[in-house]
């Protein structure tokens, strides 16, 4: 599910799932365990496979596990977002494709994101999908965005062109599709000549009354997401979109 590959201090974690490298609980533990291991590299890239990043969540999985798969697979989704967005490493995101909905939510929770140039698309259309953000991904969104777009971002549902998330700050750099991985592995690289415990108490402290707000809010909204993810009429609507848009 996730090829690693060690170098140099540097830890390549590739998303090697399916065609579209779909959010499901087993690649969320996964991912899970792949930033355990993390802790002992000294930098981070994190890419995808094809060309596509990820495309977020596996509906047509959610639709099919209904509300009891929902009720598992929410709160590993969840932590992941957190524990990505706090892992005491510089993470970089290359971006070898489309980048969206829970997709996009990995790119931003790390701490240099490039994407490759082309068709790409970028963005986070939950809502346009009848399913509520899990409480990490509101401060993993507005930390990366800031408070000024992040509700453009979240509420619209629109996707970027690679041209438009770097000119809106959401990407950092645009590249060749063929220098990808190279320019990510050079910024890793920086990153990796950092010494560790410096970085990651920086990090930490920039980092750490975000993290706050996520766990204040999951211990607040925990229920009525549950409750909002395994709503029949969230489910009616999903199987919609799955049957009429993925033509599954």
């Amino acid at each position: 599910m996730i090829e690693h590959l060690a170098s140099d201090g540097i830890l390549t974690l590739r998303l090697n799932y399916g065609k579209a490298g779909a959010l499901d609980i087993e690649l969320m533990e996964a991912m899970s365990a792949a930033l355990d291991e993390a802790l002992d590299a000294r930098a981070v890239v994190l890419t995808g496979s094809g060309d596509i990043f990820s495309a977020g969540v596996d509906l047509p999985r959610l639709v099919a596990g209904g509300p009891d798969y929902a009720r598992r697979f929410l709160p590993v989704l969840d932590e992941v977002f957190e524990k990505l967005f706090a892992l005491p490493r510089p993470v970089v995101a290359a971006l070898n494709g489309h980048a969206v909905a829970g997709g996009c939510m990995l790119a931003l929770a790390c701490d240099h994101r490039l994407m490759v140039k082309g068709k790409a698309r970028l963005g986070i259309p939950e809502l346009r999908l009848s399913v509520p953000f899990p409480p990490s991904a509101i401060e993993v969104v507005q930390y990366a965005v800031g408070a000024t777009d992040v509700e453009w971002l979240l509420f619209s549902g629109e996707t970027l062109s690679p041209d438009a998330a770097l000119r809106s700050g959401i990407v950092d750099e645009v590249v060749p599709h063929d220098r990808l991985m190279g320019r990510a592995l050079e910024v890793a690289g920086r990153y990796a000549g950092m010494r560790t415990e410096n970085f990651s108490v920086v990090k930490r402290m920039l980092r750490s009354e975000a993290v706050d707000r996520i766990r204040r809010r999951r211990e607040r909204f925990a229920a009525e997401l549950e409750e909002r993810w395994c709503d029949p009429g969230t489910h009616e609507e999903l199987r919609a979109y799955v049957r009429d848009v993925l033509g599954k």
